[in-house]
């Protein structure tokens, strides 16, 4: 059985994105007492993580070591997107709470939250790509109506 495209790269940007904000928060506040960056626990097991899992004994959980480059590679994408996309990526990876309590201190109510998500993690795929390929992650700004004529 393999797994349709569209949901690998879904799974991709979700996964960065999650082991961008534990490095976010490490960087912010416990670089000072561990110069390590942390480890994360995956829920999703060694299927999805790939070779990025470490087994560390019996009864425990699969864990995936925080990458400071791959971290701050992340970071540059986030703030490359629009500010709207940017607030609502930082707000589901660095801060806790659920998606309710996250759409309200936005703003914007739940559907509209997922459906930034979404589009956020599109366009970070594509920047994902572009600093992979040696390109400066860059989005066009959107311009609101229609577009002018000429």
């Amino acid at each position: 059985m393999s797994i349709p495209d569209n949901v690998a790269f879904q799974t991709y940007v979700i996964l960065r994105c999650a082991r961008w904000g534990q490095y976010v928060r490490w960087a912010e506040r416990d670089k000072d007492r561990d110069p390590r960056p942390p480890r994360i626990g995956s829920w999703w097991g060694p299927i999805v993580l790939d070779g990025n899992v470490e087994q560390i004994g019996e009864g425990t959980a699969d864990i995936c070591p925080v990458d400071v480059a791959e971290g701050m590679e992340t970071q540059q994408c986030v703030y490359a997107l629009p500010e709207h996309l940017r607030d609502t990526i930082i707000e589901e990876y660095v801060v806790c709470g659920n998606q309710a309590q996250k759409a309200d201190a936005l703003g914007i109510d739940q559907r509209q939250y997922r459906r930034r998500l979404s589009e956020s993690h599109t366009l970070l795929l594509g920047l994902f790509n572009d600093v992979a390929a040696g390109i400066e992650p860059h989005i066009a700004p959107r311009t609101r109506g229609r577009p002018p004529t000429v």
